[in-house]
């Protein structure tokens, strides 16, 4: 049976006003490209569509903004000079058959935030598809987008009915959290959006650890095994690839540092430091668990606990989350 989405063009653009849902959107189309034919639309029953509910089918790729430039670099769609920002490029993906699949989906968020080079890049694959193939594209900024690209896509407007359309359950989110794990970026807003029972998690966590009285040995060892089981929920409840799991909630503990920790930018930039080790493919084990040696250690003093203490426990208010 042929599927019932074979007649769309090999890129779609999904545009619309941020936090309405269009990465899950964007994921539901995926299944439907990917999906062997043998279920019915958005079913997880095939093999194909059980490994993409699972986060790990080989045949689908998430490109998004990385931390800290918060852009798409040339390098995410095609790595001439091999410096490895991701695990695999666009171009060379898309030159792969699919493995168990139907399709190869290629999902790019944020596509306003490629660069001018990665844009003209990725307009060369959109120009001459290859075979198997499909590109689902996000933008909130549509007119930040080349036209040359846009031209390329089939243009599907969104608006608020497609959480309910992609039976997106949704929390209003809290400001707070966005003070705390935002960088600005229309990305890290959104996905804060799609997330926030994960973000809420984690902020209480991290605050549960830095307020414990324990010693410093008992408090890294909780603090590694809080990023090791966030990265496990980040990969589980966000489809999100391993490693891509732990580089987010990395950044999230670096971003929440900085909000709760200002004062004490030496651990910022170590985690910065692992962040760029473990994106290398170093050891993740081992990176976390000194990471968070260093970060206890640092936040035992009176000033810095105190800090935490008054700012921590505010998370219910928006008030809580104000600036300092």
């Amino acid at each position: 049976m042929e599927h019932k989405l074979d007649f769309l063009s090999h890129a779609i653009l999904l545009h619309g006003m941020k936090g309405i849902g269009k990465s899950s959107l964007a994921k539901d189309y995926a299944k439907s490209f990917i999906c062997s034919g043998q279920c019915e639309l958005l079913a997880t029953d095939c093999n194909a569509c059980k490994m993409l509910a699972s986060g790990n089918n080989p045949d689908l790729l998430i490109c998004k903004p990385i931390f800290p430039s918060n852009v798409i670099k040339l390098e995410q769609i095609i790595d001439k000079n091999n410096k490895h920002l991701t695990e695999i490029d666009v171009h060379s993906f898309s030159k792969i058959s699919p493995l168990i699949s139907k399709n190869k989906v290629v999902i790019i968020l944020d596509a306003d935030l490629l660069t001018k080079d990665a844009a003209h890049s990725l307009l060369k694959l959109l120009e001459e598809p290859p075979v198997n193939v499909k590109f689902i594209l996000t933008t909130s900024r549509l007119s930040k987008m080349l036209d040359t690209v846009i031209s390329r896509c089939v243009l599907v407007e969104c608006s608020n009915v497609i959480k309910k359309a992609a039976g997106d359950i949704q929390v209003d989110s809290n400001p707070f959290l966005k003070n705390v794990f935002s960088d600005g970026s229309q990305y890290k807003d959104s996905f804060i959006d799609e997330h926030v029972i994960l973000y809420q998690s984690l902020h209480d966590a991290l605050v549960e650890i830095f307020n414990n009285p324990k010693e410093i040995v008992y408090k890294a060892y909780k603090l590694s095994q809080c990023l090791e089981d966030f990265s496990k929920d980040f990969e589980k409840k966000a489809s999100l690839q391993k490693r891509e799991a732990t580089l987010e909630v990395l950044y999230s503990f670096s971003l929440w540092w900085k909000r709760f920790f200002p004062s004490y930018r030496d651990n910022l930039k170590k985690i910065i430091d692992v962040h760029r080790f473990i994106s290398m493919n170093g050891n993740i084990k081992i990176h976390l668990d000194a990471l968070s040696f260093y970060s206890v250690s640092l936040s035992f003093s009176e000033a810095a606990l105190s800090n935490l203490f008054q700012i921590g426990f505010h998370s219910s208010s928006p008030s809580g989350g104000d600036s300092t």
